[in-house]
């Protein structure tokens, strides 16, 4: 599962090519962590 989304964000990033800042990545990263279900993130916290 982590090497399907390694893959999918390296497609996006090929995607965007040239307009993949660090705001762009810092906002991708914040969407993806939106995504996760918060019930996974219980143990870190």
């Amino acid at each position: 599962m982590f090497n399907a989304w390694n893959q999918t964000r390296w497609m996006k990033r090929l995607a965007v090519g040239p307009m993949t800042t660090s705001e762009y990545n810092e906002w991708l990263v914040r969407k993806i962590n939106d995504n996760i279900p918060k019930s996974s993130q219980g143990n870190s916290q």
